[in-house]
């Protein structure tokens, strides 16, 4: 497959902008805590969506209006909160590290097989939850290895960082959660996988930023801003996701009415 892949522009197109997403990402970890950072990344469901609009014709319902308004209202109450110098956390130790991932593949192995229940039993909307839950905790495990290599990464001396756990715990969370959102790509009720493995690939690395690795948070009105900034990416990604089920019933309505014409 891959020989394959390679001979094509566009994955290569979309190859070469995930490195360097990923290492923007790298960078962003290494000058502002993960409460920050992490919450911002789940913008790339308002990439999609607005990508789907402009190549693919969709329309842009109500639901998905709000949700984009609700993410950028979000966006930009997350830059009020951390207006203030912001300390960042401590990097993960490498028994941590280990036990993240550990700890993250038991927990998206769990809603995997929630996952694939909900595929037996024809419960697509299950099944697309529980794929997208676990692929979401593999990503996020992911972007916590990421934020350790922003944090300790030393670009004058780079070769130290194949001694640690750091990019072998990326590889194998990374590649699960590939995995892992093919599998609920394919439940079904794929617009319900994206948003749900969005959410968490944000969620987990700012809870465990908060709770494990000191991230700061801010606290006062600034703190207020920061709940309220993290709401609203939510309801923005559930209304995304709404948008994008409707455009895709769209779609099917249409294709099936083309099938009885024919």
């Amino acid at each position: 497959m891959l020989p394959r892949l390679a001979r094509q522009p566009l994955w290569l197109l979309g190859t070469a902008c995930g490195i360097a997403a990923w290492v923007a990402e790298v960078y962003a970890f290494s000058v502002a805590p993960a409460a920050l950072v992490a919450p911002l990344i789940t913008l790339d469901m308002l990439v999609l969506v607005l990508l789907a609009r402009r190549g693919l014709s969709e329309r842009l319902g109500v639901p998905g209006t709000l949700g984009i308004s609700a993410m950028l209202l979000g966006t930009a109450l997350l830059g009020f909160a951390f207006s203030g110098d912001a300390e960042l956390g401590v990097p993960a130790s490498h028994t941590q590290l280990v036990a993240f991932l550990v700890g993250g593949t038991v927990a998206a192995a769990v809603a995997a097989i929630a996952g694939d229940r909900g595929t037996r039993a024809g419960r697509s909307w299950l099944a697309a939850i529980g794929f997208g839950l676990a692929s979401g905790i593999a990503s996020g495990i992911a972007t916590l290895t990421t934020r350790q290599i922003g944090l300790t990464f030393d670009v004058h001396n780079p070769w130290p960082v194949l001694g640690t756990p750091t990019p072998y715990a990326l590889l194998i969370a990374s590649i699960l959660a590939l995995a892992l959102l093919q599998r609920g790509l394919q439940s079904g009720a794929s617009v319900l996988t994206f948003p749900v493995m969005s959410f968490m690939s944000a969620f987990v690395p700012v809870v465990v930023g908060i709770t494990v690795l000191k991230d700061e948070v801010p606290t006062g009105g600034q703190g207020v801003a920061f709940v309220v900034a993290l709401l609203a990416v939510a309801v923005g990604l559930a209304l995304l996701a709404r948008d994008r089920a409707a455009a895709e019933d769209t779609m099917e309505g249409a294709r099936v009415r083309v099938e009885e014409r024919a």
